[in-house]
């Protein structure tokens, strides 16, 4: 018997006909007012916990062994047509977070308090500490909003495995295999925990105005992989990071537009302002991919990469070192570059370093592929190894390791990472972006070296820098 045939049935009973009690569930009662109650968290509860409950909610969530994209059920957002997606925190009970399709009209809000385990320790540990804030800045709603979505399809996997174009697939080429065993949800939450620890680490009890705009950049960055939007032939031909921040803006759609709409313009400054930590968070999901000075943005993709070194850690049995130098050596890496000294590679007049003038001149490059020699060799996970768009800051981080041991040439300055020279070589001039080592940071001179010259490399007669 439903619940509201059991209320009917009290109701409308004879007063004196005699009657059995009827006996109704907290569970089933609770249908009646969740759906409908303004918290869709109820971030305000009293919440008795144990030392041991509070400090193991703070652990990382658990890595969820997300299901095949491809296979698909009649609750899958990737099966036949995906439903609007409705906020639950809506006071109206039809605010719509992310519009996937035009077809039919919004579903039902989902229950209003969240059965998600991994939310839930999420909501306790992460959230509520800064409700005051969030509320303060027009971002709860908002945030509820995206945690509703990673709740509905966030058990897809964590990258996008079909097709070729999207940034994942030029991103993680060869780790693409684990990360599909890892859930979006999983992940999201994770960058986001990682993330509000970082602000933490920086700023300290003055970090509090800028968590809305990190919740909201890491718990959204990703939201574009979910299977039901990227079917959509809105979104069909974008990357994620631009549907991820389209969903974001959908989220806090009633608050951008208030902004948006206002006509007095003295007021509409002042109202986009207010919102600006909201566009800069969009803004950093747009361009996550993308190698950046830009201080906040640097905070999102180090987030994400740090999450991914401790997944594939998890997930590998590698170790996942905090420091470069922890694990990256200099006279190691001196003997790596040894070997490519004065040698060729195949396919056309290639090299990665050649001796002149008494110096080791390197292609860049090359402290790349070194660097991930030795993280295979050495079982280690590093999110700038295995992660294009983070290669320079893997090359910096080995040039580093070979400026403190006195290996650069003093041709660069100490803030350099190198320079771009002029190659001549047969009469033709080539411009070319080197790194110079002192030849006897490898033990030996440069007649020695030498020996190991094909003829092209004997043909260079002069390198210099670039005007």
């Amino acid at each position: 018997m439903s619940i509201f045939n059991k209320l009917k049935s009290i109701l409308l009973v004879e007063d004196n006909k005699p009657k059995e009690p009827i006996i109704v569930s907290l569970e089933e009662l609770s249908t009646l007012w969740m759906k409908y109650n303004d918290n869709f968290i109820h971030l305000t509860a009293s919440v008795t916990e144990s030392p041991e409950t509070e400090a193991a909610e703070s652990q990382q969530a658990p890595l969820n062994d997300a299901p095949d994209a491809s296979q698909s059920s009649p609750s899958s957002p990737s099966a036949a047509v995906p439903p609007t997606v409705v906020a639950s925190g809506a006071s109206t009970g039809t605010q719509s977070a992310a519009q996937p399709t035009g077809t039919a009209g919004p579903v039902p809000p989902t229950s209003a308090l969240s059965q998600d385990s991994d939310i839930q320790a999420f909501v306790r540990s992460v959230l509520t500490p800064y409700e005051q804030i969030c509320r303060q800045m027009d971002a709860l709603e908002g945030i509820k909003r995206l945690l509703d979505i990673l709740e509905k399809y966030g058990d897809c996997p964590s990258i996008v495995s079909t097709g070729s174009d999207d940034k994942d697939s030029k991103e993680y080429p060869t780790i693409k295999q684990h990360l599909t065993r890892i859930s979006l949800k999983s992940h999201s939450i994770l960058v986001a925990r990682i993330g509000v620890e970082m602000l933490k680490a920086s700023y300290g009890t003055k970090c509090e105005p800028l968590i809305p705009k990190v919740l909201v950049a890491t718990l959204g960055h990703d939201l574009g992989k979910i299977p039901a939007f990227r079917q959509t032939p809105k979104y069909s031909k974008y990357d994620h990071p631009i549907i991820s921040a389209e969903l974001v803006v959908n989220a806090f759609r009633e608050l951008i537009d208030a902004a948006e709409n206002e006509v007095d313009e003295t007021k509409k400054k002042a109202a986009t302002w207010k919102i600006k930590w909201l566009t800069d968070a969009i803004q950093a999901i747009k361009d996550h991919h993308r190698y950046s000075n830009e201080p906040f943005l640097q905070m999102l993709r180090k987030a994400d990469g740090k999450a991914r070194e401790k997944e594939l850690a998890r997930l590998t049995g590698n170790r996942a070192p905090d420091d470069w130098a922890e694990w990256l050596n200099a006279q190691e890496i001196l003997d790596e570059i040894y070997q490519e000294i004065n040698t060729m590679q195949t396919g056309g007049n290639r090299y990665s370093a050649f001796t002149y003038g008494g110096n080791v001149y390197c292609d860049k490059r090359l402290f790349y592929l070194i660097a991930q020699r030795l993280q295979a060799r050495k079982k280690i996970v590093c999110s700038a190894l295995i992660r294009e768009s983070d290669a320079e800051e893997a090359i910096k981080a080995v040039i580093d390791v070979l400026r403190d041991a006195g290996a650069i040439s003093p041709e660069i300055g100490s803030s350099y990472y190198g320079r771009l020279y002029e190659v001549e070589t047969g009469g033709r001039r080539k411009k070319s972006y080197l790194v110079p080592l002192r030849i006897e940071a490898f033990g030996t001179v440069q007649s020695e070296l030498d020996k190991k010259k094909p003829g092209y490399l004997y043909a260079i007669t002069s390198v210099k820098p670039a005007n």
